[in-house]
């Protein structure tokens, strides 16, 4: 947890700020053997601007849901980058002379 920042930081030196990062808070259902508390978490995903959800690798609480937010946002930032991209058009061939 007390990494995150510092990989953070990493990842948007090395890919910039615009991917998304999801950050999954484990041990839903057994809060005895959580180690950072929810609030913690979703405090740090607000500053950093990240996903997050709480799971439970256990039950499978939230797994599916979340990589599918996810795959979700990673879909539309390709929409987005298609739409923006130009198209240019292939020159047409060129036909021989003198046939």
């Amino acid at each position: 947890f007390l990494s995150v920042r510092q990989w953070l930081s990493s990842v948007e030196e090395a890919v910039g700020d615009c991917i998304p990062v999801l950050l999954l808070g484990n041990k839903i259902d057994n809060e005895k053997e959580r180690e950072v508390p929810r609030g913690l978490g979703e405090q740090l995903a607000k500053e950093n601007n990240l996903i997050f959800y709480e799971c439970s690798a256990y039950s499978g609480h939230n797994t599916k849901e979340s990589l599918l937010h996810l795959a979700r946002i990673l879909k539309k930032q390709e929409d987005t980058v298609r739409e923006d991209a130009i198209q240019v058009d292939r020159p047409a061939k060129k036909k021989p002379c003198c046939g």
